[in-house]
């Protein structure tokens, strides 16, 4: 089930964001009277309303005191703020964007992101504050890659349910294709270009870490799909002994064995 489904309360990112080494490096959305999102936070908006979060995003603040529209809100400035846009229950924190060396030899642009949120919301009169266990993801060039470091984000955040406070983790929305990192990345590259001979796929690097490269496709939404997938695409993938494995270890992840094949 998704998180909040069953609330139907209405939720509002107040999310500042910093790029390390950048000119100007904070962005704070809510202190604009016309404000615009970056990237990331449409994508990581975006995946959070496919999880059933209904997120607020409004267009104009220039009727809104800008007393309750300051950087790091407290937690009485931030419910204040969300009951003023027509939300009932505030995401507060920051999104920190740290710019790395690029990948391999032919220079891939990747950028890690590190999110810190806290949950703050009314109820019967009384303002609670909820932190929320920080996610961090590397994501390397492709298409829109802030968009898909957003929408990634979105999909790895736990979230307390309304009624328990519980933390559940919802990845509605994707499956993984985990390739290990210790292959390379020609190996990624070459699984990549595999599974893509159908346009259709359009798998791309959705994060990276220290371990392995994420791929995902937004066509394919389960793990069984994905396995029949790599078993008709990779069964006899050029320079590489592909292994598929009959179970996933992992919710909604299907993690790749791969090893170069001997030349004589």
């Amino acid at each position: 089930m998704s998180i909040l489904a069953s609330s139907a309360q209405d939720t509002v990112l107040l999310i500042e964001q910093e790029t390390v080494g950048a000119p100007e490096s904070t962005s704070v959305w809510w202190r604009d009277d016309q404000p615009t999102w970056s990237p990331e936070l449409d994508g990581l908006a975006g995946a959070l309303q496919a999880r059933g979060v209904q997120v607020v995003r409004p267009t104009s603040l220039q009727n809104v005191s800008k007393v309750i529209r300051q950087p790091n809100p407290s937690d009485t400035n931030a419910i204040n703020l969300a009951r003023v846009l027509g939300a009932d229950i505030a995401l507060v924190g920051k999104l920190v964007v740290y710019p790395l060396e690029n990948l391999g030899p032919l220079a891939l642009r990747q950028t890690s992101y590190v999110l810190s949120l806290r949950r703050v919301v009314s109820e019967n009169g009384r303002i609670t504050s909820q932190p929320i266990p920080d996610i961090s993801l590397t994501v390397i060039d492709g298409d829109a890659p802030e968009q898909r470091a957003g929408a990634g984000l979105g999909r790895a955040l736990r979230l307390p349910t309304q009624q328990s406070g519980k933390i559940e983790v919802g990845v509605s929305g994707g499956v993984t294709l985990l390739i290990p990192k210790a292959a390379g990345l020609s190996a990624m590259e070459a699984v990549r270009g595999a599974l893509n001979r159908d346009p259709n796929k359009s798998f791309e690097v959705t994060w990276v870490s220290a371990d392995h490269f994420a791929l995902a496709s937004p066509s394919v939404t389960s793990v069984e799909a994905l396995r029949q997938v790599c078993q008709s695409e990779l069964s006899n993938l050029s320079g590489w002994k592909v292994g598929i494995p009959d179970s996933s270890t992992a919710q909604n992840t299907l993690t790749l064995e791969l090893a170069p094949t001997p030349t004589f």
